[in-house]
């Protein structure tokens, strides 16, 4: 998978607008700034958990145990990004910790939404 990220980065790249690679290398810059707080080496992520609105919970809460699992059968952490501080409450049921939010678009004149909010947040190793 290491080997992976880069090459798919770099083609992901090719089709982005130059907003968005701006936008990309904020998140970049602001997300490894943040992470030298994980102290433990390089964490695993739970990269992508969309769920419709109506079906939310069925399933969340096994998804993100199975990959807590994994991850604490390789003596690894569990970080989460999130955009819903909504999520927030529920990543902590599960033994997330906020390490800090990022925020994109804020110095951006050319962003014309409001900026955006992003939650690091990291489950340490359990260890049974």
């Amino acid at each position: 998978m290491d080997a992976l990220y880069p090459w798919l980065s770099k083609a992901l790249d090719s089709f982005a607008t130059p907003e968005q690679r701006k936008r990309r290398q904020e998140f970049s810059d602001k997300f490894f700034a943040s992470s030298g707080s994980f102290h433990t080496g390089r964490p695993m992520s739970i990269a992508a958990l969309v769920a419709n609105s109506s079906a939310c919970n069925k399933g969340r809460r096994e998804l993100v145990s199975c990959g807590a699992a994994l991850a604490d059968a390789q003596n690894c952490p569990l970080s989460v990004l999130s955009t819903n501080s909504k999520d927030t409450g529920f990543y902590q049921k599960m033994g997330f910790v906020v390490l800090r939010a990022i925020t994109l678009g804020a110095e951006n004149p050319a962003w014309k939404e409001s900026p955006v909010s992003i939650d690091v947040m990291i489950r340490t190793i359990k260890h049974s």
